[in-house]
């Protein structure tokens, strides 16, 4: 790791950019085919880096996570229910934009018209579809709980892994920051493990005992 001299925040030392501030962190100044160079280099360093590392998760700090508490959703019957309603409703939706595009298309109206209704129509489909593929990954989310006992939700930033408990939905949450920068921490899954990683730098890494927090979960629960 190294410091980056305008900002002061810390970045891989194989960047020659720093990710946070833009600015150019080389050692001598750099000529602009130099300059082009780095960045390609630094976008494939980045892009290395999208997936959690196996290197980085085995320098993890473990039980570091305190700030660390379940919110309650519902009963998984009733989101399995909500979801599925968004799933048929867009599906009608996108059904219903693609018919009244060809309807108007077909009918005797102002060309300027017709091509903003078409337009319309087909912008709706298109956020009516993303509606649908969304829900369709909440609605799997839901049922691979009958099969594991957590589920991260991976399309979704910053939401919570999902785990079930005497038919209610609950989402782990923290409003911890990292111990190394102070930046946020957000939940992501790794080879079944629940990974804290911090959104500044995601060489930052913290694990917990699963085993023991569902253990104080459970209890908590029972004495409510």
């Amino acid at each position: 790791m190294k410091t980056c001299k305008f900002c002061g925040k810390e970045f891989d030392e194989n960047l020659t950019f720093c990710p946070f501030c833009g600015k150019e962190n080389a050692e001598r100044k750099l000529t602009y085919v130099e300059k082009k160079k780095a960045r390609e280099k630094d976008t494939e360093i980045i892009l290395s880096k999208a997936s959690i590392q196996d290197e980085d998760l085995k320098k993890a700090n473990e039980g570091q996570i305190s700030w660390l508490y379940s919110e309650k959703i519902g009963t998984i019957n009733s989101s399995k229910t909500k979801s599925l309603i968004l799933i048929v409703l867009s599906v009608i939706a996108m059904i219903g934009c693609v018919v009244w595009a060809q309807l108007t298309l077909k009918n005797d109206i102002q060309d300027n018209l017709k091509l903003l209704i078409v337009v319309a129509a087909y912008f709706a489909v298109a956020v009516a579809g993303a509606i649908c593929i969304s829900e369709i990954y909440v609605f799997r989310a839901y049922l691979n709980l009958e099969k594991q006992p957590m589920v991260v939700m991976k399309v979704t930033f910053n939401k919570g892994p999902m785990f079930s408990y005497k038919d209610m939905l609950y989402e782990m949450k923290t409003s911890e920051k990292c111990h190394l920068c102070e930046g946020d921490l957000h939940i992501e899954e790794k080879d079944g493990q629940i990974v804290f990683v911090c959104s500044q730098n995601r060489a930052h890494l913290y694990t917990i005992n699963m085993e023991e927090y569902f253990a104080q979960f459970k209890e908590k629960i029972e004495q409510n």
